[in-house]
C-alpha cells in the first residue's frame, strides 16, 4: 500500500516539504485507518487506491491514485461518480477533499466533474462537491 501512495504523491510532497520516508509510513499509520484504505480494481488488475473516510455530514476522499498507464481512460470519473452515489444514499451533504496546489492536473480533473475549490492554503485547495 505504500508503495502506490507513495508513487502517487511523492513528487508533490518531495516539491513542497522533501520527501522522508521513515515520517510518511509513521503519518500513514498514525492518521490514517487501514479500513479507509481500498484498492481498485480492473477487471483482474489492481490499478490504484482510494482512501475516504465518512465524518460530520461528508465523505472525505483522502487520496485516489491510479497508475499512470491507467489515467486518462476515465476510471478517476468512474471511482468519484461511485464515491458520490454512496454519499448520496447516504444522505450526505457533500463530498471533499484537497489537493497540493502543484498538482495542477488533479485539481482540473475534480474541476471538470464538479469540484469547487472552497479554501485554499499556501501549499493546498480543498475541493467540495455539493450533494444537496
Amino acid at each position: 500500500m505504500f508503495s502506490c501512495l507513495k508513487q502517487g504523491i511523492y513528487p508533490y510532497v518531495e516539491a513542497v516539504f522533501g520527501w522522508d520516508d521513515i515520517f510518511q509510513r509513521e503519518r500513514i499509520m498514525n492518521n490514517y485507518d487501514l479500513a479507509w484504505f481500498h484498492w481498485v480494481y480492473r477487471d483482474d488488475d489492481r490499478v490504484g487506491m482510494v482512501c475516504f473516510k465518512e465524518y460530520d455530514n461528508a465523505l472525505h476522499v483522502h487520496f485516489l491514485i491510479l497508475e499512470e498507464q491507467y489515467q486518462n481512460q476515465g476510471l478517476g470519473k468512474t471511482l468519484m461518480t461511485q464515491l458520490e452515489k454512496q454519499a448520496r444514499h447516504k444522505e450526505l451533504e457533500k463530498l471533499t477533499l484537497s489537493s497540493f496546489i502543484c498538482n495542477s492536473r488533479a485539481i482540473a480533473f475534480y474541476q471538470s466533474i464538479g469540484y469547487q475549490i472552497t479554501e485554499s492554503d499556501e501549499h493546498f485547495h480543498s475541493l467540495t462537491l455539493l450533494l444537496k
